[in-house]
């Protein structure tokens, strides 16, 4: 089979409506040469099947012929059968196949493989696509999902691996989740549960920056629970700053209990410096709720902290 966009006579002969053209770049490690992989195919041989070394190697074999020689590479992944060792290659090598031929990587689907090896292969080849272009994957899970050539699962693992790739194409995506109702709460939570919280005053303008308020309230929910402590006031304090946005009330209902448990005392302060009565006074019993829980010391300098 050629590398380039031909078509193989053993592929599923389904089109995917093409997405805006991005450029595109390869995912496997760099590329090598025909001596290293045959290198690599000669130490498979003698490897243990089932071993932790040929387990690895086969995945990085499968990268490489992806990435390299996929017409040998095809040839390569019917010789391993149709156990797992065969399964995890066609996702591998599918993965890298696919970053570069976005476009035509469902002409080589092989249906000459099992139903596991393709599935894999598809969900593998998803992945590659969304390393080059989140939004032509996105396009492309939902043409093969309505086709039912892929299942819920898969399509909810490519869209966690989308989102787990990279930090800004997923926010990307949430940012434009208005334009793409199957991708809503449940990814912004994903999102909000695995973003690293390096810069918490750039992640509460985004989570402000959201129109749609139940993707705020989830994207809230999410944060406040995941966090980390040293981040919790710095997004409390970046919220007190930008207290007047008009979405600012449902970050402040989200974060008290969480900032509470963080550090009560500064919690407090925080709430005693709400302006609006109304919320003031929604904090505010939250606050009391769980100061009624500590010692009676700390409880009555938390009340005091509360005064306005």
């Amino acid at each position: 089979m050629p590398s380039g966009k031909t078509t193989n006579p053993n592929a599923i002969n389904s089109k995917v409506p093409r997405a805006t053209e991005r450029s595109e770049r390869r995912v496997a490690g760099g590329h090598g040469n025909t001596r290293d992989l045959s290198a690599s195919l000669k130490k498979l041989k003698s490897l243990p099947v089932g071993s932790e070394e040929r387990n690895f190697l086969v995945l990085e074999i499968a990268r490489k012929f992806g990435d390299e020689d996929p017409d040998q590479g095809f040839l390569w992944l019917k010789s391993l059968g149709e156990f797992k060792e065969g399964i995890r290659a066609h996702r591998a090598f599918a993965a890298s196949y696919a970053s570069s031929r976005s476009d035509s990587w469902l002409q080589a689907v092989p249906t000459d493989a099992t139903e596991a090896c393709r599935k894999e292969f598809i969900a593998g080849a998803l992945v590659g696509v969304a390393s080059s272009d989140p939004f032509k994957a996105l396009d492309q899970v939902d043409n093969l999902l309505r086709a039912g050539k892929i299942d819920s699962t898969t399509k909810d693992a490519t869209i966690n691996s989308i989102l787990l790739s990279d930090e800004n194409s997923g926010w990307t995506i949430i940012a434009n989740s208005d334009s793409k109702p199957g991708y809503s709460q449940e990814e912004v939570k994903r999102y909000f549960s695995f973003v690293r919280y390096e810069d918490p005053a750039r992640i509460t303008e985004r989570i402000l920056g959201l129109t749609d308020l139940g993707l705020q309230a989830s994207a809230w929910e999410s944060a406040a629970r995941n966090a980390p402590e040293e981040a919790v006031s710095k997004m409390a304090d970046f919220l007190l700053a930008n207290q007047t946005s008009p979405s600012a009330n449902i970050g402040f209902a989200r974060l008290a209990e969480r900032y509470y448990h963080t550090d009560p005392v500064r919690a407090a302060e925080w709430c005693n410096q709400i302006t609006d009565q109304d919320l003031y006074n929604q904090i505010k019993s939250v606050i009391e709720k769980h100061a009624s829980f500590q010692s009676s010391d700390i409880s009555k300098l938390i009340i005091e902290k509360l005064g306005r």
